[in-house]
């Protein structure tokens, strides 16, 4: 005598009330939440007492790049050494 099989069928679980759940309680706190506002930062500005003040033209920039080399800007135009 043969047995006869049966074929079992695994329950399916609808997943759909829980992503509108999901998503109304997402909802609800985006909604209900009071941000508090920021303070404002209290910000100490240095000051220079020098009498001496840069010139806006004729200035020589010196720059080193990672590899060593050197450029030396006079009024904007670098010229490489």
């Amino acid at each position: 005598m043969s047995k006869l099989r049966c074929i079992k069928k695994l329950p399916k679980l609808d997943m759909n009330p829980m992503v509108d759940m999901a998503f109304l309680l997402v909802s609800f706190f985006m909604m209900t939440t009071t941000f508090k506002a920021d303070l404002p930062a209290e910000i100490i500005i240095p000051f220079s007492k020098a009498q001496l003040k840069l010139p806006d033209n004729d200035i020589c920039t010196i720059t080193i790049d990672a590899e060593g080399r050197v450029f030396i800007g006079l009024d904007n135009k670098f010229d490489r050494k």
